[in-house]
């Protein structure tokens, strides 16, 4: 009886490590994706976000200094040509604004004409033609000086974007490029195209610090009644395109100690390590010029790729799509 447990322990046990090595020769293996190669278009864009204002502005500056009397119309109103905006009181002497805001303390019309030096006359500011008003910035009380913009009048439904470029950017815009727009509050994606670029540049403040930057503006070309200005505005500016591109995925792309550039290719349901030549750098994908062919297959992602006797291929896709 002891004889046969014995027997039974031992087949058992061999039974067991049968399975054991069967079990983990499973788990050594690893999935990875991969993608098929073909010559596509390759593009290079960049990325900047920025705000929404009317564009072909007509602007009313002050004729002299003064004070707002009364503000007749509000920012966003439609007016047309002709349409009183503000009346205010005005001269042309030469006077500060701690000088307007001590005589007009008492709110005395009289007292404001003895600081001029003149008799300060009441002056209407009207409409120069129809549109939106917008940057009507004072209001009842408020002092301003000579040649300050009071409003701007701008045509219904002509937007255009400003945004900041970076100087190591502003080589690669050019006036005409086309650009992508994406407004969170509008439903549809908007595009416009670079319309101006600034001719000099600024200081500007980032999430970093600070950056030297050139004023870019994009013109909105879509209609659209849901886009209003102030809104924030993410934009992809195309720089650059090159057609019949052999293109594959950053990710795809491994670099030895040596500092060689490689790929994992599938040949006969195996991944295998094939050197390559790279070229040009794009947004969507780096350009190879030797070591893969058009419609071979490579791991998608080489940080994925450990053992490449040991990596399945289980998914295939088109790359860039």
């Amino acid at each position: 009886m002891k004889k046969y447990i014995i027997l039974s322990f031992i087949s058992l046990t061999l039974i067991l490590t049968v399975f054991a090595t069967g079990y983990t020769k499973i788990n050594s293996i690893d999935y990875a994706s991969a993608v098929e190669i073909e010559r596509t278009l390759a593009f290079e864009k960049l990325n900047y976000t920025g705000t929404v204002e009317y564009c072909n502005s007509s602007v009313t500056s002050s004729g002299g200094s003064g004070m707002v009397q009364s503000v007749l119309v509000n920012n966003g109103d439609f007016v047309e040509k002709g349409t009183p905006v503000m009346s205010v009181y005005q001269t042309d002497a030469e006077i500060s604004t701690s000088d307007i805001l001590s005589a007009i303390t008492s709110n005395d019309y009289g007292s404001l004409s003895n600081v001029f030096e003149s008799n300060a006359s009441i002056v209407v500011y009207e409409a120069k033609n129809s549109g939106i008003i917008s940057n009507l910035d004072l209001e009842e009380g408020s002092v301003f000086q000579s040649g300050q913009t009071l409003f701007k009048i701008s045509p219904e439904h002509s937007f255009q974007i400003q945004i900041n470029v970076i100087e190591k950017d502003i080589p690669k815009i050019k006036i005409g490029q086309s650009v992508k727009i994406d407004c969170k509050a509008v439903s549809q994606i908007l595009y416009g195209t670079v319309s101006s670029i600034g001719n000099s540049a600024k200081q500007t403040a980032t999430s970093t610090g600070k950056a030297t930057t050139v004023n870019v503006t994009i013109k909105i070309d879509d209609m659209s009644d849901e886009i209003k200005s102030g809104y924030t505005a993410a934009c992809s500016i195309t720089v650059s395109e090159k057609e019949n591109v052999l293109l594959i995925p950053y990710s795809s792309l491994g670099t030895d100690d040596d500092g060689r550039s490689f790929v994992y290719i599938l040949r006969d349901k195996k991944l295998e390590k094939s050197y390559v030549r790279c070229g040009e750098e794009f947004t969507n994908g780096i350009e190879i010029r030797s070591g893969v062919s058009e419609k071979d297959i490579i791991a998608e992602d080489v940080s994925k790729v450990e053992k490449p006797e040991n990596t399945v291929v289980n998914e295939v896709r088109i790359n860039g799509k």
